[in-house]
This record gives structure tokens, sequence and C-alpha cells, in this order.
């Protein structure tokens, strides 16, 4: 029973993807309606088939075909009519269903997430941001699947992420991380990214919302970035230990004094975070890999 429920599943998120079963459902009320005036005009149509099968006497097909069209259509049009009623009610209480949550792409597409999210840690990065576009135009050409506000957050969120490694795309991660935020407002993650976001659109509200993330969470060194760059009484020198090691932290901070260009600043911050760096335990992935491209950069910078 519970693989005929997942096969059963498959299929609806098939046709939902595409917008095929609300296109059945249009072909099923078509039917209805027809068969409904053929039911009430069924003399005429009587009277009409009579005709051709008297002009077509001669023609042993064409009687032939007209006779089965006349038995399909008027012999049994009641039987149609009400099992094209049936048919109409049970896709219409399908797709309520559906709408309502109950039978859904939910788990089919988080599923998908799941893979997106390894696929990008993994740095196949073009390959997730196709696969995170596909189900982004499969979603919005369905008007059947709503997906509901985390996973759509998630979507987009995910989407911000690839962003950042295709060319041509840099700018548009912002406008992700902000849907994603929109979506999933209690979400710390993406209200963290969406503070940034209005740091780098150069927003009034980035500290505020700063302020309300350290609230929640005082390890938070995206917070700590935004509240260090845009808030006055804030030093740096007062920070705590653990935020100056954090590299969410480093990696903002250090690219704000790159394009502030205050020198003396940058040379101070870079060198005591090259000091910190044991060579021997460097694992670059995902997660660090801007923070140690800051690094190479102005590593390299002194070299030349």
């Amino acid at each position: 029973m519970k693989n005929q429920n997942n096969l059963l599943e498959k299929a609806l998120n098939i046709l939902f993807k595409r917008n095929y079963f609300d296109r059945s459902i249009y072909l099923a009320v078509g039917f209805l309606i027809s068969s409904i005036i053929a039911l009430s005009s069924k003399n005429s149509w009587l009277l009409f088939f009579d005709e051709q099968i008297t002009s077509y006497q001669n023609n042993e097909w064409a009687i032939l075909l007209l006779n089965i069209a006349k038995t399909i259509l008027l012999g049994g049009s009641w039987t149609v009519t009400i099992a094209s009623a049936l048919l109409v009610i049970a896709l219409l209480t399908i797709r309520y269903k559906v709408s309502k949550g109950s039978i859904s792409g939910e788990q089919f597409y988080d599923e998908e997430f799941k893979f997106c999210q390894e696929e990008i840690e993994g740095f196949y990065f073009k390959a997730a941001f196709r696969r995170l576009q596909r189900i982004k135009t499969e979603i919005d050409r369905s008007s059947l699947l709503k997906l509901s506000k985390p996973l759509l957050a998630k979507l987009h969120f995910l989407l911000g992420e690839a962003s950042n490694w295709i060319i041509g795309q840099e700018d548009e991660k912002w406008n992700y991380y902000v849907r994603a935020y929109n979506y999933e407002k209690s979400n710390l993650k993406y209200k963290e990214r969406y503070c940034t976001t209005l740091l780098h659109r150069k927003d009034n509200r980035a500290l505020p919302i700063a302020n309300e993330i350290l609230h929640d969470n005082e390890s938070s060194g995206r917070a700590w970035s935004v509240k260090l760059l845009k808030d006055e009484r804030c030093e740096y020198e007062k920070l705590p230990h653990s935020i100056k090691n954090n590299i969410d932290f480093i990696l903002i901070y250090g690219q704000y004094l790159y394009k502030s260009g205050k020198s003396e600043k940058i040379n101070n911050f870079m060198q005591n975070e090259i000091a910190k760096i044991k060579y021997g335990d460097i694992s670059i992935g995902y997660r660090n890999i801007f923070y140690y491209n800051l690094i190479a950069g102005f590593s390299m910078e002194i070299i030349l």
C-alpha cells in the first residue's frame, strides 16, 4: 500500500509540474458540457444522424461510422453525462486537496533542494543553478502546485548561493536573498543574508536588522560585521574574541576594508589573520573558500 501511495504521488508530481493536471480538468469540463448539450438536443441529433445515414445509404463504411457515433453520443448520453460529471468532481476534489497540501510536491522538492545543496557544497555550481532554475520554472508554470513558504524561501536562498559563482548572476544573488527572507522572516540564516544585502545596497535598515539578529543570536558574525561598519559606537577592539575569529565576520569586514582603501587598517587586519593560519591544517571547502581567497589575494599583493 505504501509503495502504491508513493507511485501515485510521483505520478501526480509529474502532472502538477507541467500543469497537465489543470488541462485534464479543462478537458473533462469541456466533455461534460458537450454531453449536456447533446442530451438536451437529443431529438435534433437523432434526426441529423438519420438524415446522414439516408444520404450515405450506398456507402457501407459511412453508415457504419455514423451508427457508431450515434450509439456512443446519443444512445448512452445519460451514462456519458453522469460519468463526465463524476470525473470532473473527482478531479476537482484532488485539486482541492493538493492545494491544501494533503497531496503535493513538498517532499519531492525538498529532496531536490537537498541534492542541490550537496551540488553547491561539492562546487558543482552551474549544475545546481540550472536545476534550481528548472524547478523555479516548473513551479511558476503550474497553477496547481503550491509550495509552502519555507520551501519557496529555501529555493531562493539556494539560487542566491549558487549564483555567487555564475558569471553574470553575481548581482542577482542579492535579489534571491531578499526573496528568501520575505518568504520566511523567522529564519535566522535568511535574515543574516538579508542584513548583509542591505549593507551592500547601502540601505539604512541594515543596522536595525543587525541589532535584531544579535538580540536573538549574539554569535552572528554577519550581524556583528554590519554593526561594526554602521554603528559608530561599536569598536573592533571591544568585540568578543569569538567574533574576531568568525569567518563570516572576517570576510565581510575584510572586504569592506579593501573596498574602502584603508591600507593601514587592512594591512594590520590581514597580517593578524595570516599569523593565525596553521598551513598544515588548511582544508578548503565551500564554507571557507571565500575566506582563503581573501587571504590569498592579500598575500599576492604583498609578493607583487
